[in-house]
Formats: C-alpha cells, sequence, structure tokens
C-alpha cells in the first residue's frame, strides 16, 4: 500500500511516497518510500503525487495532509517526556529508519543501547494494542 505523507524539512514541505506491506508476516519491517533509478521520489504539490502515481503504476491510499515537522527534532529530546514528544521522537525515528531502508543506508539505530531508547518510546506511546482502555 502507498501513502502521500508530506514532510516538512529544512523549512520547506516536501511530498513522499510511503509505502508499506502489513501483509509482511516475518520477513521483518518492509516500510520504505518510493525510490526510481536509487533516488528518493519526491512531490511539490497535490498534483505531483498524482502524476507519481501515474508514472509508477501506484494506487494511492488517503493519507494525512499535514507534514510531519523533522525541523528541531534533535531540540525534542531537551524537553520534559510527554505523550507528544514520544510521539514525534518515535515517528521521526520510524520515517527516518524506513528513508535509509529504501536507499539501502543504515542509520546505525539498532544495538542494546539504540533498542533499549527506541523500546522506552514505544511503550511510551501507550498504543492501543499495547495498553488497551480500561
Amino acid at each position: 500500500m502507498s501513502y502521500p505523507h508530506w514532510i516538512q524539512f529544512r523549512g520547506q514541505t516536501l511530498g513522499l511516497v510511503w509505502q508499506t506491506d502489513d501483509e509482511a508476516g516475518d520477513e521483518g519491517d518492509t516500510d520504505g518510500v518510493l525510490v526510481s533509478k536509487g533516488q528518493i521520489v519526491s512531490a511539490r504539490t497535490q498534483e505531483d503525487f498524482l502524476e507519481l502515481a501515474r508514472q509508477h503504476n501506484i494506487v494511492l491510499e488517503a493519507g494525512n495532509p499535514e507534514p510531519q515537522n523533522l525541523d528541531g527534532i534533535e531540540e525534542l529530546l531537551q524537553l520534559p517526556a510527554s505523550d507528544d514528544t514520544c510521539a514525534q521522537l518515535l515517528n521521526a525515528w520510524n520515517l527516518l529508519g524506513d528513508i535509509a531502508r529504501s536507499v539501502n543506508a543504515s542509520l546505525d539505530d539498532r544495538g542494546p543501547e539504540a533498542d533499549k531508547c527506541y523500546d522506552k518510546l514505544f511503550y511510551g506511546n501507550n498504543l492501543p494494542s499495547i495498553t488497551p482502555p480500561r
């Protein structure tokens, strides 16, 4: 499945085609962004997304129209822990990992210390699948 995903990065709004295969099972994380000829494909307008879908023969599902703000994400580390801060950091970590995986790069974001931090963020989000309503 493919989704338009807007990001705010270095003061600019840019659209990426985020892709997932929720049916992948035990194959590991298969999420990524659309890449063509080794380059990340991007859009500047909604019309660009429609053209990308046509060019790459994909169907775009409905996406979130609000851009994910990646500007100043490191500054969040200085703030007191909150649900919003945990969610922003985890979402950024996941997206940056998906982008890196798409171009066969590594963020060096795995290992005992990094996994401990990731797990703390993940469980700090209190997702319904982990912490069901009472």
